[in-house]
């Protein structure tokens, strides 16, 4: 029997939350038209390191990028958590990456303990401190009275050095 696989052809303006959705649901998704019309058509660099972070604190993940990564097919796994350092570069804030962990954290088997290194302040992309104060609040509001949140280091673009705690 073969699983429901969704196709999304919202290119990368939706990835996060496809992936997100995806592993919720425990539904393959494949999403195509990934800045397909661009110069530079694919996956940004950001984009791939969530995919490596999402292989990280889930057992049984598997994803499928294209040669010219403007494809990635990707099958969910269990969300398990646990203890983890990962570096996330530098070409986006570690906010990007947050959003989406603290979306699957309450899903997941054991509590996160992640440790991140990147820059937290960044153009375009909400800081680690509204993160922090808003987000984490919300979440605690909600009755996710184990969510906590470090900043232990601050870094900027473009050497990254910034260090958070989830």
């Amino acid at each position: 029997k073969q699983w429901y696989q969704r196709r999304v052809r919202a290119g990368s303006s939706e990835f996060r939350q496809v992936l997100i959705l995806s592993l919720l649901s425990g539904k393959p998704v494949t999403v195509e038209e990934i800045r397909n019309l661009e110069d530079d058509p694919g996956l940004l660099e950001h984009e791939i390191t969530l995919l490596k972070l999402l292989n990280e604190i889930t057992n049984g993940s598997k994803t499928k990028v294209n040669e010219t990564g403007t494809r990635v097919v990707f099958h969910p796994g269990f969300i398990i958590g646990g203890d983890l350092e990962f570096d996330c570069g530098t070409s986006v804030p570690l906010s990007y990456f947050l959003e989406v962990l603290i979306c699957l954290a309450p899903f997941s088997k054991k509590k996160f303990n992640i440790t991140l290194h990147g820059i937290t302040h960044g153009f375009g992309y909400i800081n680690v401190d509204t993160v922090k104060q808003v987000t984490m609040s919300y979440c605690q509001k909600l009755g996710l009275h184990s969510a906590e949140l470090e900043i232990s280091k601050r870094g900027f673009p473009p050497l990254g050095g910034g260090t958070v705690f989830e």
